[in-house]
């Protein structure tokens, strides 16, 4: 009996043995195949997470400099628009004001904040946006008195931003919006003005601007 049960623990033994040799040999074929799958799997779910982290960054990044680049331009305009009052020339004996209000050009008289060549910050000066086919949304600058300033073709020239490529503008009228403004006809200038910017390789922006010191012939009838 005893023997018996020594011979079988000898076969159990043995049969454990044989196991952990087999096991001390190394993996089998499949086995190998089975952890490279799992293991490029891996790699891969850490590769995409990174290619997402590292696009998700540019996308950051690229919204960060246009949120930046819009803030820039719109500042310019509202600065500049929203500060200009009814300046008036006189003309060969007539009173005329300094005002062109097109559809996509508009000419103004405002506060001269930057400093401009050769020319100290303060007084005013005579602002003219215009689109240059090559250069984008430029401006002319002149500053005041000059009775010759409404001359578009004069003044400093200023590059504001080369990606517009196209601008409209619209004037609140006491009626609603219109495409022109004859600031001699209507005795004033516009309550707002209503920018529409067009943008090469980005997306188009509307802005509305308040003008301070508006005031029309028709506004003061009616008050």
């Amino acid at each position: 009996m005893n023997a018996k049960l020594k011979i079988g623990n000898f076969k159990t033994y043995n049969f454990h043995f044989t196991i952990l040799v087999k096991r001390a040999k190394g993996f089998t074929l499949i086995e190998v195949l089975v952890a490279l799958t799992i293991l490029s799997m891996i790699l891969s779910i850490i590769f995409a997470v990174m290619r997402f982290g590292i696009s998700s960054w540019e996308k950051g990044s690229k919204l960060e400099e246009r949120i930046q680049y819009i803030r820039t331009l719109t500042t310019r305009l509202n600065n500049e628009i929203g500060s200009m009052y009814p300046y008036i020339v006189s003309v060969n004996g007539v009173n005329v004001f300094m005002f062109r209000g097109e559809r996509d050009k508009l000419g103004f008289v405002t506060t001269n904040e930057d400093a401009m060549p050769d020319i100290p910050r303060g007084g005013t000066k005579w602002v003219y946006y215009f689109i240059d086919r090559d250069k984008g949304l430029a401006a002319r600058e002149k500053m005041l008195p000059n009775s010759n300033a409404v001359e578009d073709k004069e003044g400093n020239l200023v590059i504001i931003e080369p990606s517009v490529k196209e601008m409209r503008f619209e004037y609140l009228d006491i009626n609603g919006w219109v495409d022109s403004w004859n600031a001699d006809e209507k005795k004033g200038i516009p309550k707002a003005i209503r920018i529409n910017l067009i943008f090469e390789h980005k997306e188009p922006i509307s802005m509305i601007v308040p003008v301070a010191l508006s005031s029309t012939e028709a506004e003061r009838e009616k008050h």
